[in-house]
C-alpha cells in the first residue's frame, strides 16, 4: 500500500535581510566547534571544503544560512536589480 501525488513543479523565493560575504574560511576547527551544523551551502548543496571561504545571511524567516561564493554573488546581483 502507498499513497502518491504529483506535486508541481514550484519557484522557491527567499528574502534575504542581510548578508556578509567572506564570513570566515572553513577549517577543520570550524567543523569541530559546530558538529551539528551541516558543512554545505543552504542553496546549492555544495559541500564546503577546507580553505573554502563561506559568507553568511540572514533570511526573514529562517536561521542564519550559510552561502557559497557563487550563491553569494546571485544575492548581490539581486540587490542590484
Amino acid at each position: 500500500m502507498k499513497l502518491e501525488r504529483i506535486i508541481p513543479a514550484h519557484k522557491l523565493t527567499i528574502k534575504i535581510k542581510q548578508y556578509k560575504e567572506n564570513f570566515s574560511t572553513m577549517t577543520p576547527r570550524w567543523r569541530e566547534l559546530r558538529p551539528d551544523m551541516k558543512m554545505e551551502c543552504y542553496w546549492c548543496k555544495n559541500n564546503f571544503k577546507d580553505g573554502e571561504q563561506i559568507s553568511i545571511a540572514i533570511p526573514e524567516k529562517h536561521k542564519n544560512i550559510l552561502l557559497c561564493k557563487d550563491c553569494i554573488k546571485l544575492v548581490k546581483d539581486s540587490e542590484n536589480i
